[in-house]
């Protein structure tokens, strides 16, 4: 908005199978440090290398409509109620989409 860009959501579905989470160990994480510690398909069985392993998934991406954030005044970015506003209302859109993807798919792997 400070640029006075168009703002252009973007809606991704497939990404989440390609290394699916099994649970989150957080005693692990609370130890290493790290912001979450996965136990995934690959990790931590095959160590580092497991990080490394993704499963072949399909990813569909969907542009959405561009929002003109130059027709929203002269310094938009400067009133919180306005960005909350736009923030909002893209979230809605890009969940809506999501929503309708994940309908539409035959299939996670296929």
């Amino acid at each position: 908005m400070r640029a006075g860009a168009k703002l252009v959501p973007v809606c991704v579905v497939g990404a989440e199978e390609s290394a699916p989470i099994f649970a989150q160990v957080g005693v692990l994480k609370r130890l290493t440090g790290l912001a979450y510690f996965p136990l995934t398909p690959t990790f931590p069985w095959f160590g580092p290398l497991g990080m490394l392993g993704y499963l072949p998934a399909k990813f569909r991406i969907r542009f959405l409509e561009p929002i003109d954030t130059a027709e929203l005044g002269a310094d938009p970015d400067s009133d919180k109620a306005l960005v909350q506003t736009i923030s909002q209302e893209v979230r809605g859109r890009i969940q809506d989409n999501v929503h309708d993807m994940v309908a539409e798919r035959k299939s996670v792997w296929l």
